[in-house]
């Protein structure tokens, strides 16, 4: 993969360059719409849940970007919230 990127010095104003580490950055970084799905929202839903600070993301000028490691790291808090939330339930219910 390649990125772009503008160089001010350079004869075109561009310059093409590839590196392991920042293809691997931009490579883990999804949209809102591929995100959504996979968060079990709607892309609406998931916009409104990114402006107001409760689902992890980064801005690039306008753009939102949820990086993979953040993705998965939220997906495990809330299946431990889920799991805890059920435990919880269950043991109330059992309860004399």
């Amino acid at each position: 993969m390649a990125l772009f990127y503008s160089d001010p010095l350079g004869a075109n104003g561009l310059r093409l360059f590839q590196t392991k580490g920042v293809q691997s950055l931009v490579d883990q970084m999804h949209t809102v719409e591929a995100v959504a799905p996979r968060a079990g929202m709607s892309k609406q839903a998931l916009y409104a849940a990114c402006r107001a600070h409760q689902f992890p993301h980064v801005r690039i000028g306008k753009r939102i970007r949820i990086p993979e490691s953040l993705l998965e790291k939220w997906i495990q808090e809330q299946a431990a919230k889920n799991t805890n939330a059920q435990g919880s339930k269950v043991s109330l219910e059992t309860a004399p």
